[in-house]
């Protein structure tokens, strides 16, 4: 059931008979992410396009090889949204690991600071351009707050704090400044006593940014 959903809600892209992927097999998520940092990222933008679009494919069809596995099925979408695809089905995409695999759990023997729900909490935050495109406002918040909800607290602060402010930019989007407001307020709050990176730091700054703007505005 799973798979066929999958291929009904993520098309193919109209590129894909052109790329052959070669030799790829994937069995565990540590394979996978050993795949993904092996893969080349320079130099000119048809050799970025041309790798992003191998490793688009073969990560397509890993997931139809393992949809039963969530450790390669959503790390592999989690992965999988890149430039010079010319590719717009990127909201179906993050949306099939989301709703089908909320509970996942990020494995942490290789990231020192990460928690479990940071995965999920990057899928948040990437779908939220997804949906802005589509003006599927309302239907990102619905989603994010009940993802917060069940998965906040095992999200690190550096993700839930970006998908915080995702969540405000998309208030702001669908015009209900007040809720924006709120969030980033709550903000504010939320991660005073946090130790903050500089990842954190810089996500907290465009947050306050943003309020000072829209109390201005306001």
């Amino acid at each position: 059931m799973l798979r066929k959903e999958f291929t009904n809600t993520v098309p193919k892209p109209l590129w894909w008979d052109d790329i052959n992927i070669g030799d790829v097999s994937i069995s565990n998520y540590d394979e996978l992410i050993t795949y993904w940092q092996s893969e080349k990222r320079c130099c000119s933008e048809e050799e970025i396009k041309h790798t992003n679009r191998i490793f688009f494919k073969a990560m397509y069809l890993e997931i139809l090889d393992h949809i039963d596995d969530p450790d390669i099925v959503v790390n592999a979408i989690d992965i999988m949204t890149l430039s010079y695809l010319d590719y717009d089905y990127f909201y179906p995409l993050q949306l099939f690991a989301l709703k089908n695999y909320p509970d996942y759990n990020k494995p942490l023997h290789a990231c020192a600071n990460c928690m479990e729900g940071d995965v999920i909490a990057s899928l948040l935050e990437d779908l939220q351009y997804s949906m802005a495109k589509k003006n599927l406002h309302q239907e990102y918040i619905d989603l994010t707050h009940d993802l917060l909800k069940k998965r906040g607290l095992e999200m690190s602060d550096y993700y839930e704090a970006r998908v915080y402010l995702a969540l405000a930019k998309t208030y702001e989007n669908s015009n209900q400044n007040s809720a924006a407001i709120d969030i980033l307020t709550y903000m504010q709050d939320r991660y005073k006593n946090s130790q903050t990176s500089g990842s954190l730091t810089n996500t907290l700054k465009n947050a306050s940014r943003m309020l000072k703007r829209l109390r201005l505005e306001h």
